[in-house]
């Protein structure tokens, strides 16, 4: 049973010195006392059970040296069984240690390659959009001189499509954001370009109020939302006009909210809801927890409310 003591206490203090070496030096000398402690007392519980002591004290010296002899090399038998017990557990877990750092290794390494793939691809991608937007807008220039020749209306509508488009394909700063009145001129635009699409039959209040022009916000969120009240939106009934409204608290909280009747539906399949989760996404990658976005619906009518800190 002493035996066991001594193996376990060894075990103990050798997880301890090398988990925590700045204690090698008090678990070094707790471990000399406990190896005296345990040999002592073998040779104790020995002397007492010995059903023929010794009658003389040369008798006794002899017997103690002896028993002192015996138990101090099954003390060291039985650390060193522990210290082998110890080399053999921390080898199999090295092992397992460095398989699991190997393997993390080599993860990283594919994530790596995998980025620096879709790097390139979108590397090549934006190289190819920067050539189409070129031909696109020198095509835009064309149609407007030609179109204002024969109707105002019609070059205006290229002018503030050629405008929103230019403004969609612009780049932002460092920190991804624009100043948030560009977002509204072209919120602005929008309104006007639909108000010619119906011809000035377009029930739309509009209430927005922005006091300063040093709020930055990331581009083309609210102008996302905005024309999906154009386009799932019935916004040539009179009765039921729709409402926009965009202003911003005194502590610099920007307020989005839109209302408006539902369109009638096509009987035409329409892949839907793109828009508003891709919007979802970037205001979460931007914002995290910080945003609010509400959506209302019922049949007739759909409600969109967005707060977000500026």
């Amino acid at each position: 049973m002493v035996n066991i003591c001594v193996f376990y206490s060894a075990l103990y203090l050798l997880n301890g010195t090398f988990e925590r070496k700045e204690r090698s030096f008090a678990n070094v000398l707790l471990f000399l006392l406990l190896f005296l402690f345990f040999t002592l007392t073998k040779v104790a519980l020995a002397i007492m059970l010995d059903p023929a002591p010794p009658s003389t004290f040369r008798q006794v010296l002899t017997s103690v040296g002896n028993l002192i002899a015996i138990n101090t090399f099954r003390s060291i038998y039985f650390c060193a069984l522990a210290l082998l017990y110890w080399v053999a557990g921390n080898i199999a877990s090295y092992r397992k240690k460095a398989a699991e750092s190997e393997k993390k290794q080599l993860i990283a390494l594919k994530d790596k390659a995998e980025l620096e793939h879709r790097l390139s691809e979108s590397r090549n991608a934006y190289l190819q959009q920067q050539l189409n937007p070129h031909l696109l807008f020198n095509s835009l220039s064309f149609i407007y001189s030609s179109v204002y020749a024969h109707s105002e209306d019609a070059s205006r509508c290229v002018l503030l499509l050629s405008d929103i488009m230019r403004y969609s394909l612009d780049s932002t700063s460092a920190d991804g954001k624009i100043p948030l009145a560009d977002e509204l001129q072209q919120i602005g635009n929008l309104v006007e370009l639909n108000r010619y699409r119906f011809h000035q039959n377009l029930y739309l209040h509009t209430a927005i109020e922005v006091g300063t022009d040093d709020l930055r916000i990331i581009p083309l969120v609210l102008l996302t939302l905005t024309e999906n009240l154009f386009k799932h939106g019935h916004l040539t009934d009179r009765s039921s006009p729709a409402l926009l409204e965009i202003d911003v608290n005194a502590s610099g909280q920007l307020r989005y909210h839109a209302r408006n009747r539902k369109a009638v539906k096509s009987s035409v399949p329409r892949r839907g809801g793109l828009g508003l989760r891709n919007t979802r996404t970037r205001l979460e990658h931007t914002y995290g927890d910080h945003y609010k976005l509400e959506v209302k619906e019922d049949q007739d009518f759909f409600e969109l409310t967005l707060t977000i800190p500026l």
